[in-house]
């Protein structure tokens, strides 16, 4: 610190203002995945709005909801959204480390945000890429399912980026046959059945705790190589 010219005074009058009642201060709640990082930003955005609102006084926008206030802001067409299920814990865990190590990106989980299907659809149609986390209970998680199929037919294979949890195995032929058709039981589940087996062959990036950094090295090197060009307007 001396090198730089900072002393211990200065430190002291920092951590005061910081502690004072002039700054706004989130308590983060020890909760999993994206959750622990998701809640207490839209909580500081909701302050950092208010305030930028009260300092506009007359010429501020109407006042909106907290839950309406992200679809306040500008659209991004380069977000990436991770789809994970989200009743696994080891997936919606692994799903927020990707978060973290790609938080260059504007990245978020999809298992955090309560999206409508109309959400969704727009949210996967805009976007750069899709990181999809694939783990034990992936194969039978219908919300998983739906949203893998949307990335499918809405952005194409150039724009997924399957991630595969120790835990995942690949489906056997009974899973095509059988479980897969009853789960999107239209006219149309051949189709869904070949879409997802073509899925299954993209190459996917292997992930757990001990291989996590490489693993969000090669993810990176990836979104890195698609173009924004490729998100849809």
């Amino acid at each position: 610190l001396n090198e730089h010219f900072i002393t211990i005074k200065d430190i002291q009058h920092g951590l005061h203002h910081i502690l004072s009642h002039a700054v706004v201060h989130i308590k983060i709640d020890a909760v999993g995945g994206t959750r622990q990082l998701m809640r207490p930003a839209n909580k500081l955005l909701h302050c950092s709005y208010l305030r930028w609102n009260e300092s506009m006084g007359e010429c501020a926008k109407p006042e909106i909801a907290h839950q309406d206030l992200l679809t306040w802001l500008p659209p991004r067409a380069d977000a990436i959204p991770v789809c994970c299920d989200s009743s696994d814990p080891e997936a919606v865990a692994s799903a927020g480390i990707i978060c973290f190590t790609l938080m260059e990106f504007p990245v978020f989980c999809l298992a955090d945000e309560p999206l409508s299907h109309e959400e969704k659809v727009h949210t996967i149609e805009t976007a750069r890429s899709v990181v999809i986390v694939l783990s034990h209970g992936s194969l039978m998680c219908f919300e998983q399912l739906e949203s893998i199929m949307l990335a499918i037919f809405l952005r194409g294979k150039e724009q997924l980026l399957p991630v595969t949890l120790p835990s995942f195995e690949a489906p056997v032929e009974k899973y095509y046959r059988v479980l897969l058709p009853a789960l999107f039981a239209t006219a149309d589940s051949e189709v869904f059945v070949d879409a997802f087996r073509d899925f299954l062959k993209i190459s996917a990036v292997a992930f757990s705790p001990s291989s996590s950094e490489g693993a969000s090295a090669l993810l990176k090197a990836r979104i890195t190589t698609t173009s924004v060009s490729h998100a849809k307007p």
